[in-house]
């Protein structure tokens, strides 16, 4: 998928058990990967939810060409997200981005999986992001050993949080373990997230505002 002028794919609502598989992604102007874009926190057919899809071992490049707030890979209110092997590099904002809603509150949102993603030179124009960032209540969700390295703050950014890994607003019930986080502004940013387990991470991080929080 190259030289496209929108979101490269698109799996919007109640796709399951799809894959998308050793693909690569280069010069796109918006998004790399969507899923589950109705955004419906509550949604009154449960077979609206994506669930148990797989995106692995894409090499996806050179995102947000022009819609700099574009991500590598994006998903919404999804159960069963396998993101695994992928590498995401040079993109304006954030590597993989999952949740909505900003919410504690019980959601479709549940078991996703984050791991072995290598994920560097990305956080290049724009701030409040990291190479993975989190939204909302998540139980059952991991991000497991994953390599993220060579973010630099823009100066555009001034001072907002640019960091490895960033969990915002509602993120819990998460498991972080064994992710090397490596020349990276901040290594792992808590923000009105609770009831997370981080175990056995490591990082080296620039000093811009601190490491772990």
């Amino acid at each position: 998928f190259s030289n496209l002028g929108a979101t490269a794919v698109t799996l919007w609502s109640g796709v399951r058990r799809s894959a998308l598989v050793g693909n690569t992604f280069r010069d796109i102007s918006a998004t790399g990967i969507s899923i589950g874009m109705d955004l419906d926190q509550h949604p009154a057919d449960a077979g609206h939810v994506c669930r148990d899809n797989v995106i692995k071992d894409n090499l996806i490049a050179k995102i947000g060409r022009d819609y700099h707030s574009s991500v590598g890979i994006f998903a919404g209110y999804t159960e069963g997200l396998a993101i695994e092997n992928n590498e995401l590099a040079d993109m304006p904002y954030t590597g993989i981005s999952v949740g909505w809603g900003w919410t504690l509150e019980p959601t479709p949102l549940k078991n996703n999986l984050i791991r072995r993603n290598r994920i560097h030179n990305v956080m290049r124009l724009l701030a409040d992001g990291a190479g993975i960032y989190m939204l909302s209540r998540q139980p059952g969700t991991q991000i497991v050993e994953n390599y993220i390295f060579n973010i630099a703050r823009s100066p555009s950014a001034g001072e907002h949080l640019v960091s490895a890994i960033y969990l915002d607003e509602g993120s819990s019930q998460i498991r972080l373990a064994d992710n090397l986080l490596e020349n990276v502004p901040m290594g792992i940013v808590f923000h009105r997230a609770e009831y997370n387990t981080v175990i056995n991470n490591m990082a080296s991080f620039q000093g811009l505002g601190g490491g772990f929080l």
